[in-house]
């Protein structure tokens, strides 16, 4: 019988068999390969994160700002851990050191009891953090228009009053006058306002300036067409500003690197009214009257001759800066109020109408400060001496030399007083030439028109103009009043001051409630405006 092979007993099917690899079994490969695979650098352990530690604590504001008593501004605090992260359910104790100024509760929210600074305190643990607060109430400024006067309360909040008939008043309304003061719609605070013959400008902390109201002839800077605006708008330009100037169809700014800009339009007549913004106006725009200028510009440009300027003062029909050395220039129309000896008024041939760029004021005087008129041009000089320039349209004493007569220079102003600031009427009216002026101690001095009290003194003469006689001064007479006025604005035959003490004041002629006082007939001395509402009062 043949033999029969005899296999080896089998454990594992060839199917369930480890496969070779090179003689070797792919287990014995791959099992090495995984633990290659596990000890990669990629796949080091991670320690577990550490527990978050609470290491700084931070507020939502620099400062606190608040402009009325009762006024109240919540703050936040937020305690931040290692990585910078915000910590959750931390406890956050609040402080306030003089609470006779403001004081806190256990939310953040501050609320103002007194005009004063004091300081916000919040602590959590051992972790603390401050910030300043300010209360400021009062008025810090008022400027007057045609027939409307605005002012800044406390931080910077603005208020206008009396006539709106072109939304002058900024409320979002036209045609709503009001005889106290009522909200500016306008969520910037603002430095300074400027006020036009019916159009308002002002700048914001921040540098920007907006104007509203009437832009028949670009003088809101908007770059549009719009006959007038109700609220604040920003100009047309990316500049940074650090002052604006009004003049009574026109505007000018200066900006942070000493250039002045201006916009807006003049007077229609062909002999330099529409000079006034320092360059040929490039642009037609409607004209509302024979009056006006059918040239203007409807956005700021800048004023040629590249002089770097301090100080800018726009006029009726003609503007003024001071330069950084103090030389004082001017241009637009001449009638000696650019101060150049030149009057182009006794020009026969009318050749040299006006100046489109800057000419230099003679006499080699250093200005501290200087305001355009209505026909003249006043300034200090830094020794505090008051001079004036320019026409006697109405012959009642607007230059306060003494006389009323016109001189194309600067001429000492008739005053005992040395003074620090000067503004000079600039609305279009023969019974508005005149000027008022802030000696060193305070009192407040004016002369020129008095028809309806806007001297607030006792006139001591009478001038004769178109329509008869009407009272006037033709040197500076002090206000009658006891007040320590430290800010004083001109307009339309009234005026408006501030004290020391930061209430306002204004005088003259009330037919549209712009003295601010609610109402009522004129005063020939200063009456006190009525104190603004406060946010959520029922009046706003």
């Amino acid at each position: 019988m043949p033999a029969r092979l005899v296999r080896p007993p089998a454990t594992l099917s060839r199917r369930s068999r480890p496969r070779s690899f090179h003689g070797r079994s792919f287990l014995t490969v791959l099992l090495p390969a995984l633990l290659l695979v596990g000890c990669d650098e990629s796949s080091e352990i991670v320690d577990p994160p550490a527990p978050s530690t609470p290491t700084t604590l931070v507020l939502s504001t620099d400062e606190v700002l608040l402009s009325f008593l009762g006024a109240s501004e919540s703050v936040n605090a937020t305690v931040l851990d290692q990585r910078g992260e915000p910590m959750d359910g931390q406890t956050v104790l609040w402080s306030v050191p003089d609470e006779a100024v403001a004081t806190v509760d256990g939310d953040g929210v501050v609320t103002a009891q007194a005009d004063g600074v004091t300081e916000l305190i919040a602590t959590s643990g051992a972790l603390s953090a401050s910030t300043r607060v300010d209360v400021r109430t009062g008025w810090q400024s008022v400027e007057a228009g045609r027939g409307h006067a605005c002012g800044l309360w406390g931080h910077g909040v603005a208020f206008c009053w009396g006539d709106d008939g072109f939304g002058q008043l900024g409320s979002g309304m036209v045609g709503e006058g009001v005889a106290t003061p009522a909200p500016v719609a306008a969520d910037v605070l603002f430095e300074t306002l400027a006020l036009g013959d019916a159009h308002s400008c002002g700048l914001s902390t921040g540098g920007q300036v907006l104007c509203w109201a009437w832009n028949a002839v670009g003088q809101l800077g908007s770059g549009d067409v719009a006959p007038s605006r109700a609220t604040p708008s920003p100009v047309d330009s990316d500049e940074t500003f650090v002052q604006v100037t009004a003049g009574a169809y026109h505007t000018c700014a200066l900006t942070e690197d000493d250039a002045a800009l201006c916009w807006g339009g003049g007077g229609g007549f062909d002999d330099g009214r529409d000079l006034a913004l320092g360059f040929e106006p490039p642009e037609d725009c409607s004209t509302p009257g024979p009056s006006f200028s059918n040239r203007c510009s409807r956005v700021p440009r800048e004023v040629s001759g590249g002089i770097d300027f301090q100080e800018l003062s726009a006029g009726l029909f003609h503007s003024c800066g001071i330069a950084t050395d103090g030389q004082a220039w001017c241009w637009g129309w001449n009638r000696g109020q650019l101060g150049n000896g030149e009057n182009h008024a006794d020009d026969p041939e009318g050749t040299a109408p006006g100046y489109a760029s800057p000419v230099l004021v003679d006499g080699a005087l250093e200005f501290a400060t200087i305001s355009a008129g209505n026909a003249h041009s006043c300034g200090v000089t830094a020794a505090g001496q008051g001079w004036c320039w320019g026409e006697e349209i109405a012959q009642t004493g607007a230059l306060g030399i003494g006389d009323a007569v016109g001189v194309s220079v600067p001429t000492p102003v008739d005053a005992p007083a040395t003074f620090t600031r000067v503004r000079s009427a600039r609305i279009n009216s023969l019974y508005n030439q005149y000027s008022c002026a802030l000696d060193d101690g305070g009192a407040a001095w004016c002369w020129g028109a008095n028809r309806n009290g806007q001297l607030g003194a006792t006139s001591v003469e009478s001038c004769e103009v178109v329509g008869g006689q009407i009272p006037c001064t033709l040197s500076p007479d002090p206000v009658d009043s006891e007040l320590t006025f430290v800010h004083v604005a001109v307009g339309l035959e009234f005026t408006c001051g501030v004290d020391m003490d930061a209430g306002a004041w204004c005088w003259g002629i009330n037919d549209a409630g712009q003295l601010g006082n609610g109402g009522g007939p004129g005063s020939g001395v200063p009456v006190p405006v009525n104190t603004p509402p406060a946010p959520g009062d029922p009046e706003v």
